[in-house]
């Protein structure tokens, strides 16, 4: 070989020999180079942002698909993001002239839901995620529109669509209404155990936004306020009671003789009026019992004290006389000159025997 620079014969074969015992070197961690180019489909949520190899090329439609028709054959990385998902990536090998298809499912971040309800240990159901016992507190459910039923029992379920932002608490209160029945067992219950003034305000509150809500409402109504001492009070719903069919139950004392007898004994009992039946059951006396429709009772006149308060009320029943007496009456010694007259003393005569005298005189008017 001289030094003028070139090659002779020799030296160029001797060069050639070199070059293809060692071709020059490739770094392994580059994707081989291929000729051609190919297409991708990619698969993901709606509206999803696409990236190829960290540049964005499009975003997904409302069938969550990208078609990619002109990209260079060879290994490429894929991926997808979402507002409110996880981020996925993928690599994929396009091949000349061929359609790959590569699929990145991404997952909705959950976001957190408080619910509470105006009855505590109410039911939140939540379709396709499960049931809670409210209150729920910082609930992790995925991001989303939900549609969610909260229900308890004796009142109106409310439904509702509830969204949920990933990352973010939603908070909810729901208002529920007692149905009319459980509001009518409401009233009993206040009844039956001895809240007569919790009775009256919950009867008044059914009957004045359901006015139909049944007989049994007046019923309960007017005795409570019998139990409570308002005996004016109550004569109009125990009025309407027997009206809708009900039948008023009430506390009598019959005496047993007429006006200006003077046989001193009563007997305790209880006295029932409808519309179809007048009946006295007696605890004690049972000779004295009676069952009558209404237009067999054919006078009801009453004695008064001088402050007004019903004494007695006296009727004729078949024309027979038949007298009750207020709850609180008693007998008294007779005076040494009338050693056979009855007197009859009533320090705490109130006003609960007028119910029963106008009850009466409605019935029997009411008959005729």
């Amino acid at each position: 070989m001289s030094a003028t620079g070139y090659l002779n014969a020799v030296g160029a074969e001797q060069l050639m020999a070199l070059g293809e015992a060692q071709p020059p070197s490739v770094d392994d961690d580059e994707p081989p180079v291929s000729v051609g180019r190919g297409s991708l489909t990619v698969r993901s949520e709606p509206a999803s942002r696409i990236e190829l190899n960290g540049s964005e090329v499009g975003r997904t439609d409302g069938a969550g698909l990208l078609a990619l028709s002109d990209v260079q054959a060879g290994r490429h990385v894929v991926g997808a993001t979402k507002e409110g998902h996880t981020a996925a990536t993928s690599v994929v090998e396009v091949v000349a002239g061929a359609s790959e298809v590569v699929e990145l499912a991404l997952a909705a971040l959950p976001g957190t839901l408080t619910v509470t309800a105006n009855f505590p240990g109410a039911i939140l159901s939540i379709e396709d995620v499960g049931n809670y016992r409210l209150p729920v507190t910082v609930l992790e459910i995925p991001a989303g529109s939900h549609r969610v039923t909260v229900s308890s029992a004796g009142t109106h379920p409310v439904e509702g669509e509830v969204e949920i932002r990933a990352g973010e608490t939603t908070v909810r209160n729901f208002a529920l209404t007692l149905t009319v029945e459980s509001m009518i067992e409401s009233v009993q219950y206040f009844f039956d155990t001895g809240n007569y003034q919790q009775a009256v305000d919950s009867a008044r509150f059914v009957l004045g936004n359901h006015p139909d809500a049944g007989d049994a409402v007046h019923l309960l109504l007017g005795r409570a306020l019998f139990e409570l001492g308002r005996f004016n009070e109550s004569i109009v719903p125990l009025r309407r009671a027997i009206d809708l069919g009900q039948q008023i139950e009430l506390d009598a004392k019959h005496r047993h003789s007429g006006f200006l007898a003077t046989r001193p004994d009563f007997c305790f009992g209880r006295i029932f009026l409808s519309k179809d039946e007048v009946r006295y059951r007696s605890r004690s006396e049972l000779d004295h019992n009676f069952s009558v429709t209404p237009d067999r009772i054919t006078d009801v006149e009453v004695a008064r004290l001088d402050g007004g308060a019903v004494l007695q009320v006296n009727t004729q029943i078949d024309g027979d006389d038949f007298d009750f007496v207020h709850r609180h009456m008693v007998t008294l010694e007779a005076p040494q000159e009338a050693p056979t007259l009855t007197v009859l003393h009533c320090e705490r005569c109130d006003g609960s025997l007028r119910v029963l005298e106008v009850l009466m005189r409605y019935l029997s008017e009411s008959s005729m």
